[in-house]
């Protein structure tokens, strides 16, 4: 009688395994992308690698643990970094420690929360808001050269006018005997 086989891997995991097995050093998730990117010039989602290496973790090929906050700073370069701690993913098991800063070339942690907000921050994201933007008005068919469209606005705004004029006066009158009352109280 046979013994069941495992699965056969995709080709994905294939590819993670073979770069995986030139590496001295854990790696992240990031870097792990980063290194097949480089190597195989091309990308890869990170929902497609943590899936590959999922199934290397099963299969027995590869295997993982959570970084120490030594190693978030070896990887950080002494900086402080907010993120939360990754898992590490080597070949080796137990995997080994972290010691170098850039595992592979070019791949540096970094901290994606930004620096703390401050009043510089703010006055820039205010110049980008107040950028001026120029508008240009392009008439439609429809509008354009109809004089009763225009007669008609302009009776609609010199009726809404007339109405927020009275409303203006009443508040006037209101707020003038609003005044007088206080004086009188004094």
């Amino acid at each position: 009688m046979q013994e069941p086989q495992a699965p056969a891997l995709t080709k994905l995991a294939q590819d993670v395994l073979a770069q995986m097995q030139e590496q001295t050093q854990p790696l992240s998730v990031t870097e792990i992308m980063d290194l097949l990117t480089q190597n195989l010039q091309r990308k890869f989602h990170d929902s497609a690698v943590r899936y590959a290496l999922a199934e290397l973790i099963e299969a027995g090929k590869l295997f993982d643990r959570t970084e120490t906050t030594d190693e978030r700073s070896i990887r950080a370069a002494d900086r402080k970094i907010r993120n939360i701690r990754a898992k590490l993913y080597s070949i080796q098991n137990p995997v080994p420690p972290r010691t170098e800063l850039e595992a592979v070339p070019g791949s540096i942690l970094h901290d994606s929360f930004g620096v703390p907000w401050s009043k510089k921050k703010a006055k820039a994201k205010e110049d980008i808001l107040l950028e001026e933007v120029d508008v240009v008005s392009i008439p439609t068919l429809s509008m354009a050269g109809s004089p009763v469209i225009d007669m008609l606005i302009e009776k609609i705004v010199a009726e809404r006018t007339k109405e927020i004029v009275q409303e203006l006066e009443k508040a006037q009158t209101e707020l003038a005997r609003l005044k007088d009352f206080l004086k009188s109280a004094l």
